[in-house]
């Protein structure tokens, strides 16, 4: 395995998964849309069937909305 190899492989490897990373963008103040679209961008293939549920759509979309109102305008 070449040098290249290993630091792409451990960088997939050292992220954070799917759900976690969609409960930091939220915290972002990212809606579900935003975050969707930035999972996709960060090669979350798994993104799709992971953010289903009903019960945490609506947390996500509690957090984001928490982080916008804390947001400067």
């Amino acid at each position: 395995m070449t040098e290249l190899e290993t630091l792409n492989r451990r960088s997939i490897c050292d992220r954070p998964g799917t759900v976690e990373r969609a409960f930091e963008l939220a915290r972002g103040g990212k809606d579900l849309k935003e975050i969707r679209r930035a999972l996709a961008s960060e090669r979350y293939d798994d993104a799709q069937p992971q953010l289903t549920s009903p019960a945490l759509i609506a947390h996500l979309r509690r957090l984001a909305k928490e982080a916008q109102r804390q947001q400067p305008d």
